[in-house]
């Protein structure tokens, strides 16, 4: 069994490659809007699991035991909802049975009026130093595969 820090550029760009340092990371586009009311767990549950199989074509390996995922407080993705698709997409793939962690990442933001970094803990919330708004997040908005275990 080997470990596998899964790496890549920002979303929209090449899958990672034996080229590429493995110091990057692969990012999902997890800022969907929630208020249309329909599930986009299980489209996310499908890119990730496109990362992994692409992920397997170019380091051959044939299974993958544990895939790792953070997901920002930001992202409007629920982890429970994630589990729960990419357990119904991996089914007859190299990913089937795989556990899946999730890494929590907190929201953070730049204050616009005291150009402080700020804990954030929805889009809308006024800075928490100063009271001020726009408060523009700085992170916890992302979704990203950070590691994979394989065999």
């Amino acid at each position: 069994m080997d470990f596998l820090p899964y790496a890549a550029s920002t979303w929209g760009a090449k899958p990672w490659s034996s080229t590429d340092t493995p110091c990057g990371w692969h990012s999902i586009p997890a800022r969907l809007s929630r208020e249309s009311g329909r599930m986009h767990e299980m489209s996310l549950a499908m890119e990730i699991l496109q990362i992994v199989e692409d992920a397997a074509r170019t380091q051959n390996f044939r299974r993958v035991r544990l895939l790792v995922l953070e997901i920002g407080d930001l992202s409007a993705v629920e982890a429970e909802a994630i589990a729960f698709c990419f357990d119904a997409v991996s089914r007859g793939t190299l990913a089937e049975g795989a556990r899946l962690s999730v890494i929590r990442v907190a929201g953070q933001g730049l204050c616009f009026n005291c150009n402080n970094t700020v804990p954030l803990a929805t889009w809308h919330d006024p800075c928490p130093t100063c009271g001020g708004y726009p408060v523009q997040p700085t992170g916890g908005t992302e979704m990203r595969v950070r590691e994979l275990e394989v065999e």
